[in-house]
């Protein structure tokens, strides 16, 4: 990255052939660089049929060190509410469950359950993985009463913390991956 803090990161490009290039100095890879998109080389590498692809990519930063245009991507405008208040949620499934006090957009509420499913799967033994996966990975989003969420953060379970390169401050924990197989180790 160049410039400091608050400034726009360094772009990688990636080609088709998944290499990256990027204006940043770059660290040793152990792969040789790929041809500059845009050129025969490039085009050669392409599967018959198809066009090099481009993709840039920036390396995670505060949201206001972004271009704008990249910062139009970020998932938004997915507010929901719901009509009416989720059932409870099953004690036999996996539970993710929402920090009541963090205010996060749907995106980021996304990306936060989908950190805390990870943790929960790493937690877990290859059998308990396998009944997890036998049953479609069924699982369930909830907030919790600022109470219930106190309880679950200092319960043991798996607890998700921002990096906080985005919305929220870093540190802040925003999910609970509660997991039966999990809640009954910590029961024994």
């Amino acid at each position: 990255m160049t410039g400091g803090a608050g400034s726009a990161p360094d772009a990688a490009e990636v080609t088709d052939t998944g290499h990256a290039e990027s204006t940043a100095p770059a660290a040793p890879t152990g792969t040789a660089p790929a041809a500059p998109a845009g050129t025969a080389a490039a085009a050669a590498a392409a599967p018959a049929g198809t066009a090099p692809a481009e993709v840039r990519v920036f390396p995670p930063v505060p949201l206001d060190g972004w271009p704008k245009d990249l910062a139009r991507l970020q998932v938004s405008g997915t507010e929901l509410d719901d009509p009416e208040p989720a059932p409870p949620a099953d004690p036999a499934r996996p539970v993710l469950w929402l920090n009541p006090d963090v205010a996060m957009s749907a995106g980021k509420a996304m990306a936060q359950a989908g950190h805390g499913a990870q943790l929960a799967w790493w937690e877990l033994s290859p059998d308990e993985r396998a009944a997890w996966r036998a049953d479609g990975f069924a699982l369930a989003v909830r907030t919790p009463s600022r109470e219930e969420w106190k309880r679950l953060a200092e319960s043991g379970l798996p607890v998700v913390r921002d990096a906080g390169f985005t919305e929220i401050a870093p540190g802040s924990a925003t999910v609970v991956a509660d997991h039966p197989a999990l809640r009954a180790r910590l029961s024994a």
